[in-house]
C-alpha cells in the first residue's frame, strides 16, 4: 500500500488552471470529482486534452480516468490518513475492501492547503503509484496553439519553439 496527495477539482474547472496548479505542485496526477464519481487523471492525460482543445474538466475523457473507491463513504473508520499509516491491521482491511471492490486506488480524505483542495490517494500496492507517476515529465504551451511537448523538464518556463509563449511542465520526484 502506497499514500499520496494530489489536488482536486471539479467539472467546472478549467483544465489551464488545473495546469498551472500541477506546474506549481509538480504533481503526476490530479482527483476530479464528476457528480458521485471521483478520478484520478495523470498529467499526461490533462495536458494531452488541454492540447487537443478541452477547456474543462468535465471535458475529459472518463474513460481515461481511474475509478476511485471514496472511503469516507464506506464509513469503515473515523479515523485520520495518519492513523492509516500506522496501523497495520487497518492497512490490512483497508487492502482487503479495496480488493473486494475491485479498486486498485482510493481516496480518504480532502483538505485545502493554501488555497488548493488536495487529496490522499492510496494504492492498494506500491506498484499502483509507479504506475501513475512513472517517467510523466510533460509540458504544454500557454498560447492558443497549446503546444504539447513530452519528455522535456528542461523547457519548463521556456518559450515555445512555434508561438513564443511559455510552457508548463510537471513531472513526479
Amino acid at each position: 500500500m502506497e499514500i499520496f496527495i494530489v489536488p482536486y477539482f471539479n467539472g467546472n474547472d478549467t483544465i489551464l488552471s488545473v495546469i498551472q496548479i500541477m506546474h506549481e505542485s509538480q504533481s503526476f496526477a490530479i482527483m476530479i470529482v464528476l457528480e458521485q464519481q471521483k478520478l484520478l487523471y495523470t498529467s499526461k492525460v490533462v495536458f494531452r486534452g488541454y492540447s487537443a482543445g478541452l477547456d474543462f474538466c468535465n471535458q475529459l475523457d472518463i474513460n481515461l480516468g481511474i475509478p476511485l473507491l471514496d472511503i469516507n463513504k464506506l464509513n469503515i473508520t473515523n479515523r485520520n490518513i495518519q492513523d492509516l499509516l500506522v496501523d497495520f491491521r487497518q492497512r490490512t482491511s483497508t487492502e482487503k475492501i479495496m480488493d473486494r471492490g475491485r479498486f486498485d486506488y482510493a481516496t480518504v480524505t480532502s483538505t485545502e492547503s493554501e488555497g488548493k483542495s488536495l487529496s490522499f490517494i492510496i494504492t492498494r500496492d506500491e506498484i499502483y503509484k509507479t504506475l501513475i507517476s512513472g517517467t510523466n515529465v510533460i509540458c504544454v504551451c500557454t498560447g492558443p496553439g497549446r503546444h504539447l511537448v513530452e519528455g522535456d523538464l528542461a523547457l519548463d518556463g521556456q518559450k515555445c519553439r512555434t508561438c513564443r509563449k511559455l510552457y508548463k511542465c510537471t513531472t513526479s520526484h
